[in-house]
């Protein structure tokens, strides 16, 4: 007689997206990921989790981002498919009236006062 061996992973995929403002006045984008790993078998469940980090000049289509509204989208249904699911990409509402109003609202927002 034999046992059956149950064994399942999921993996869980997160991604953080930064803009950042320099001392030297540039501005870079930072994406910071996790990848977390969970394996359950022979009644005993592992997790480790890895981080990984991207650090790229801000380009001129991160910039248009941020003149829209941002849209929540959900993709995947049920236990065993892909899930995905944010707000970074960009809406169809335009918020600002020129291209780059949004960063530089932003910006203004880091001003003392």
């Amino acid at each position: 007689m034999s046992a059956a061996v149950v064994s399942s992973i999921q993996e869980t995929d997160r991604e953080r997206h930064y803009v950042v403002l320099l001392t030297d006045g540039s501005l870079k984008k930072i994406i910071l990921s996790e990848t977390e790993v969970m394996s359950n078998s022979h009644g005993r469940t592992t997790v480790f989790t890895t981080h990984k980090h991207s650090l790229s000049d801000l380009s001129s289509s991160d910039v248009e981002t941020m003149d829209f509204e941002k849209q929540h989208y959900e993709t995947g249904a049920g236990s065993t498919e892909i899930k995905a699911w944010g707000d970074r990409e960009p809406g169809n509402r335009l918020l600002r009236h020129a291209k780059g109003v949004g960063v530089t609202q932003a910006l203004k927002r880091l001003l003392p006062g």
